[in-house]
């Protein structure tokens, strides 16, 4: 079934992450990841992000952060592929907001935050 792939969607957030790119920085889209099964989870992380505008909200299981290099290998790849292009549009929404915060913003926003760091959970 069409339906039992895990998809990803566009948190409509990014951030700056200095850590990235090899210590160069780079902002990053958020996307969460959603699994067959577990869309009500998905949906409350994508609540959870659009509810706090993202501020305080940690990178956690469920949640991934690409920078623009890692979106375009992803799109790049995932294009190749049929039935991928619900993801491939995703990614290209978050490639589209990290596009426009770079030209923007070309070092970092003023303020940066600390580098991003994926906290792994036990289960």
């Amino acid at each position: 079934m069409a339906q039992d792939k895990i998809t990803m969607q566009f948190t409509d957030t990014a951030f700056w992450n200095a850590g990235a790119e090899d210590g160069r920085g780079a902002y990053q889209a958020r996307f969460v990841v959603v699994h067959p099964g577990r869309e009500q989870e998905a949906e409350s992380l994508m609540k959870a992000f659009k509810s706090s505008n993202s501020k305080g909200v940690r990178i956690r299981d469920g949640v991934v952060a690409l920078s623009e290099k890692h979106l375009n290998e992803r799109i790049a790849q995932l294009s190749q592929l049929p039935g991928q292009e619900a993801v491939v549009a995703e990614l290209n929404r978050g490639l589209e907001h990290v596009h426009k915060l770079a030209v923007a913003h070309p070092t970092g926003p003023a303020v940066a935050t600390a580098p991003q760091v994926k906290v792994a959970h036990a289960q």
